[in-house]
């Protein structure tokens, strides 16, 4: 990301979405610029023995990503920033 704000920063790096959702915060003084040098994945912590509260999660967020709230929430929070959306992630249950 290539940012003024203040004049501290020239750039910082995270993970995109991250930067998309300081860019909408920030519209006209953040950008992305660049491309991801590295594929970070997503986590949900719980008890490891948890396996009702590990299925209610991934239950969740299957139900998100197929009937478009998933996309609807990300456009919400980042979609000022002009930040190309993903596609939904594949869920990895185990």
């Amino acid at each position: 990301m290539s940012c003024s704000i203040g004049g501290q920063l020239d750039a910082i790096t995270t993970d995109n979405v991250i930067l998309a959702g300081y860019a909408a915060q920030h519209a006209g003084k953040l950008k992305v610029v660049g491309k991801p040098f590295s594929t970070e994945k997503y986590g949900i912590g719980l008890k490891k023995d948890d396996t009702a509260g590990r299925d209610a999660v991934n239950d969740a967020l299957e139900k998100m990503f197929s009937d478009g709230s998933w996309t609807k929430a990300l456009q919400g929070s980042v979609g000022a920033s002009g930040f190309a959306l993903p596609q939904a992630p594949q869920l990895e249950r185990y």
